[in-house]
């Protein structure tokens, strides 16, 4: 078996063993023993999943943080705002209304800065 294909078939092992485990399949795989080795391993500091600064409702698969993500995307501060606020609206409180309501309020602030410093 050449290399090439050899990578390939572990990526595509990869993909699968990831869509099944998403899904809620549990297994044994070496190829996600070796996925979580190198989420471990990673020194970007983009996941640190026992945080205790930051809240469960601030926290996705992997522990992925909304303040991350908004980071990542370089997002302003309205537009990070209405973010962070979507992402918790199922999570924080009984209802997203809230949560939601305080989303589109920082969108239209954007959209709102946008209008005044472009005209």
């Amino acid at each position: 078996m050449a290399k090439n294909e050899k990578k390939e078939g572990e990526l595509a092992q990869m993909a699968r063993a990831l869509d099944l485990h998403s899904r809620g399949h549990r297994f044994e795989s070496d190829i996600l023993h070796k996925i979580n080795r190198m989420m471990n391993n990673c020194k970007c500091g983009d996941v640190k999943p026992n945080d205790k600064r930051v809240p469960e409702y601030y926290k996705g698969l992997n522990g992925y943080e909304a303040r991350k993500v908004c980071d990542n995307f370089d997002l302003s501060y309205h537009l990070a705002s209405a973010t962070t606020y979507i992402i918790r609206a199922y999570k924080k409180h009984e209802t997203p209304i809230e949560c939601l309501k305080k989303a589109i309020a920082h969108i239209e602030f954007e959209i709102e800065k946008y209008e005044q410093n472009n005209k």
